[in-house]
């Protein structure tokens, strides 16, 4: 019978990363990575920079999950994101920032070098944390509309060499000055229904921040139990309209509301994204909370 994770003491750990996360080049990424594995100790190894496709990362990431105590997922969001998605969900997480955007870092307040983490991570417990679930899918924030179209030009921009913020930056710019042609369909928020128009994003989210530390949800916590969901719409502030009047709180940004569940069928497909990957467009999505259901060391 494996042993349960009571203490600290003669963790196994491995690291794993990709070769395709962020800036680094895989010398370099083995380089960032030497002092943690100086640190979590000697049994400590980095896998992952051999995988050749979404397919082999996510087996290795099996494979490790079945004989580590704690599995380090070093890279960006959507790295995390690949990897929670093909573990076992009682596997104990961890978080080094490699990628770009590094919404996570800044949702787990993580010490700002490599190092510094690694040394936290070894002397901490694991925590348990709330996740997203959406179309059979685990994250911790999500959105459909805009943000996925924004995601889509980001990539273009890296492509061309563009990267870090400033490739962001473009990539919104060019969405928004390009014209984006709001949502209309149904939501459906802990079972009352409300039409919408002209939406141009619905965000949920269990984390406050975006990427590079953009503020996008004050009022999201890790572990309530809660869904948080901002609707950017035009007609937010018309009275007229239906679900402007139900979502309860306010936010500069749009309407908030704290929920369990969360529906939108919109008339034609939409980009949409998790953990900041981008996904196969769609016309259905279903959010609902996921209590507790991460474990993670940070």
């Amino acid at each position: 019978m494996k042993k349960k994770l009571t203490s600290t003491r003669n963790m196994r750990y491995a690291i794993l990363t990709n070769p395709v996360t962020g800036s680094l080049s895989i010398g370099e990424k083995y380089q960032e990575l030497g002092p943690v594995v100086d640190i979590l100790g000697p049994d400590c190894l980095v896998y992952g920079l051999d995988t050749r496709n979404t397919q082999e990362f996510r087996a290795c990431a099996r494979r490790l999950a079945k004989r580590t105590d704690v599995l380090v997922v070093a890279g960006g969001d959507g790295t995390f994101n690949e990897v929670l998605n093909a573990v076992p969900d009682k596997t104990v997480l961890a978080y080094l920032p490699l990628g770009s955007g590094n919404a996570l870092r800044h949702a787990l307040r993580l010490p700002i070098t490599l190092s510094g983490i690694a040394r936290r991570i070894k002397r901490s417990k694991p925590r348990r944390l709330d996740l997203i679930q959406c179309n059979g899918q685990k994250a911790l924030f999500a959105s459909v509309g805009v943000e996925g179209k924004v995601l889509l030009e980001r990539e273009k921009f890296v492509r061309r060499g563009i990267k870090g913020l400033e490739s962001y930056v473009r990539a919104t710019v060019k969405s928004v000055l390009g014209g984006v042609e709001g949502m209309s369909g149904e939501v459906e928020v802990d079972g009352e229904k409300f039409p919408v128009s002209k939406c141009f994003s619905l965000i949920v989210s269990k984390i406050k921040f975006y990427g590079y530390g953009i503020m996008i949800m004050p009022q999201a916590k890790l572990d309530d139990g809660k869904l948080h969901t901002l609707l950017v719409s035009l007609e937010l502030f018309d009275p007229n309209c239906g679900l402007a009047a139900a979502l309860v709180g306010g936010h500069k940004g749009g309407a908030y509301r704290a929920c369990r569940e969360i529906s939108l069928k919109t008339r034609r497909m939409m980009p949409w994204q998790l953990n900041g990957s981008v996904q196969k467009k769609a016309k259905r999505f279903r959010f609902k909370v996921l209590p507790a259901a991460l474990r993670i060391i940070f």
